[in-house]
């Protein structure tokens, strides 16, 4: 049988741990703060409720947890949200990072909240759908992005990694915008009824 592990108060982990199966629940005025690195992999995955929070260093997801997504509706603070691995992670919550790396195939990240990161790197691997706000102090790269009714993307850079399937969809009243230098190699599509924005600097457009 699976285990739950409920965490109600605040739990520090000090050193690397690797956890192979069960369920983390950060209940409300729980924290699990990671001093080093935590390891989920074949059936652990992680679901922070309203009021619970995760905070630390690194969070790596070795595979797409059997299939189960993996949940945050509370806050999540952390330096690396590492995924090697397919599969999905919603976020309705908050969530403020310092690099989202998804280096495996497959891999959804879902937004009905906010996330604000310095780097968010998909390559050809992670489809990003945000319906809500995401902002990108540097570059920013995915294979596809969905953006749906009054949401909004910003960043710093806007790059492609070479791969072929780049797209954009963009939902009415949704905004994209780039600050700094921008590759627009993609299929980019707008909305069938309303308008979306997409804001850039045209002199910052890059070849790749």
């Amino acid at each position: 049988v699976p285990i739950k592990i409920i965490i109600t108060a605040k739990v520090t982990i000090n050193q690397f741990m690797s956890i192979n199966s069960g369920e983390f629940i950060i209940a409300n005025g729980g924290e699990l703060f990671i001093n080093s690195t935590l390891s989920l992999a074949n059936g652990a995955y992680i679901t922070v409720l309203p009021g619970g929070k995760i905070s630390g260093a690194t969070l790596y997801f070795a595979n797409a947890s059997n299939g189960i997504p993996n949940y945050n509706g509370g806050t999540i603070n952390l330096t690396d949200l590492d995924v090697s691995c397919a599969g999905t992670f919603y976020n309705a919550g908050t969530m403020t990072l310092g690099k989202y790396n998804a280096s495996s195939t497959d891999m959804q990240l879902v937004n009905r909240g906010n996330i604000k990161a310095t780097e968010i790197f998909g390559n050809n691997n992670t489809d990003i759908k945000n319906a809500c706000y995401i902002e990108v102090t540097n570059n920013l790269t995915a294979r596809k992005f969905i953006l749906g009714s009054n949401s909004a993307i910003k960043c710093g850079s806007f790059s492609a990694d070479g791969s072929g399937d780049l797209t954009m969809i963009m939902n009415s009243n949704s905004m994209f915008e780039c600050t700094g230098n921008i590759s627009l190699r993609r299929n980019i599509t707008g909305p069938t009824t309303g308008k979306a924005l997409l804001k850039f600097d045209g002199s910052k457009i890059q070849e790749n």
